[in-house]
């Protein structure tokens, strides 16, 4: 009997279309489960290497030209830099222990190995400039230049809450504290300091040290999805070679199909089985039916993509939403650059007096010729470059001026570095589109809902991702390994 390898299988998809064989398969029938995974974001590739590793022959669609997703390395133009992750936390139990099991584990090194992680972001409230970070150590809190003495005693009555949220709740699978989404951050805060206390601090700390990074708001977020990361007293930075080392990793030890494009999954035939309607790298329209299918998009593709969701699924995915963003880099012709790093990033606080003001232009850096700062990249000549970020208030000003990005942001940037001229612009660079998943309240406990569903019987179609757990790599990691191991055993 002639076995047909994976490669074979898939070169005659196009021709077979819906019956195609999959890898697994042989001339005389099934020698294992098949499954498909649509997306080699670290959820897909997780729970495709799970899956291989439980007996199923898995194979990867991805649309893009390399695997990854937004944890990866890759050229934007002439800059070589990271897509959208940046960073590993110490509390990624999941991601840690696939790394050791993979590997990859001794290529990573933690940030200040001895003792917890002491990097703030410096900002000024007006009262004073100090440090702040996604924590709550009573140290650095109390001693916050202009907060009150009641608003230091009320800020201990949070103790409590977060030592039990440590001891119960994963900050990599939200849902396990679905039974504190019960209410936004600042209406939490507001409960336990007062509204004046809350807004104090929500100013000076919060806004800065714990929403900033994940684009949040403290009126809409639920409170256990910032109060599961502040948790963690002590976790520390994990520092991979490159922040697609272990994606990549992975994708070598799967069957990842680059630039192919899945364009709809329709609903289950009488086996229960789903189909994948997709584009080959060529343009051919052609489809395939496994056993299982593992949707690991972003959240925000689900909706368009999926047909015959039920009306659990599709309240579900319409309360994911993601938030936006834009960058872009100024590549300055050589010897042009500035001799030292510029920038116009203050760090007032709401409280500051100067902060209406400065709250108007946007945040932006100017580094020196061949001068390393990791959120810029690497320009492929060594170029001097001037990088700007926008988010929330300032995409929504951009948008409504009617001016290109590089039009909208070089006044401002020129109030800081009028040296940066037209003239000596030589390239621009664009990258923007959709950030992290927006973890309002309400939203963890519809998470809990959806999985307790997709945990109860077994079925064609399964989900994972950052909707499913939480916005940060190593959440999106726990997601596929937890979705890959409720497979297992529901196909046992």
């Amino acid at each position: 009997m002639k076995i047909i390898n994976r490669r074979d299988a898939f070169k005659g998809l196009g021709i077979l279309g819906a019956t195609a064989m999959l890898p697994g398969l042989t001339a005389g029938g099934s020698t294992s489960r098949t499954a498909i995974v649509v997306g080699s974001g670290i959820a897909g590739l997780t729970a495709a290497w799970e899956l291989q590793a439980a007996g199923f022959a898995v194979s990867v669609f991805e649309k893009q030209h390399m695997a990854g997703g937004r944890m990866r390395m890759d050229w934007i133009g002439p800059i070589y830099r990271q897509v959208h992750a940046e960073e590993i936390w110490e509390g990624n139990a999941e991601m840690l222990d696939l790394a050791d099991t993979i590997g990859i584990a001794d290529k990573f090194t933690i940030n200040q190995p001895d003792g917890p992680m002491e990097i703030p972001i410096p900002v000024n409230n007006g009262d004073g400039i100090y440090g702040v970070a996604t924590r709550f150590h009573t140290t650095e809190i109390l001693n916050t230049p202009g907060f009150s003495n009641k608003l230091k005693q009320d800020l201990l009555t949070l103790l409590p809450d977060l030592a039990e949220i440590r001891e119960t709740v994963d900050p990599c699978l939200l849902h396990t504290g679905a039974a504190w989404d019960d209410e936004s951050l600042f209406d939490y805060l507001a409960r336990k300091l007062g509204r004046e206390g809350a807004q104090r601090f929500t100013d000076d700390w919060v806004a800065p040290g714990w929403l900033w990074v994940w684009g949040q708001k403290a009126e809409e977020a639920s409170k256990i999805a910032m109060l599961s990361l502040v948790a963690q007293q002590n976790k520390r930075w994990i520092n991979p070679p490159d922040i697609g080392l272990m994606t990549q990793t992975l994708a070598s030890m799967l069957d990842v199909k680059l630039n192919t494009t899945v364009m709809r999954i329709t609903p289950p035939d009488g086996n229960g089985r789903h189909t994948i309607h997709y584009l080959t790298p060529d343009g051919r329209r052609t489809s395939v039916t496994p056993d299982v299918v593992v949707c690991a998009t972003e959240g925000n593709y689900v909706l368009p993509m999926v047909q015959g969701l039920n009306d659990q699924q599709r309240s579900f995915f319409n309360r994911v939403h993601l938030g936006q963003f834009a960058f872009i880099t100024y590549l300055i012709k050589k010897g042009h650059g500035p001799k030292t790093i510029l920038s116009n990033e203050s760090g007032y606080t709401a409280s500051h007096p100067e902060y209406e003001r400065q709250i108007s232009s946007i945040d932006w850096v100017a580094v020196p010729e061949g001068t390393g700062m990791e959120f810029l990249g690497t320009d492929h000549e060594g170029r001097a470059m001037v990088g700007s970020y926008l988010r929330d208030k300032e995409m929504t000003e951009w948008r409504e001026s009617g001016q290109s990005l590089s039009a909208y942001c070089l006044p401002t940037i020129q109030e800081g570095y009028p040296g940066l001229t037209l003239d000596l612009i030589d390239d621009v660079v664009v990258q923007g589109g959709d950030e992290l998943v927006m973890f309002n309240t309400g939203l963890p406990s519809a998470m809990a809902e959806f999985i307790r569903a997709e945990e109860k019987e077994k079925h064609g179609l399964y989900f994972c991702g950052e909707y499913l757990s939480h916005a940060h790599t190593g959440a999106a990691c726990a997601s596929g390994r937890t979705v890959a191991r409720t497979i297992a055993t529901h196909w046992s």
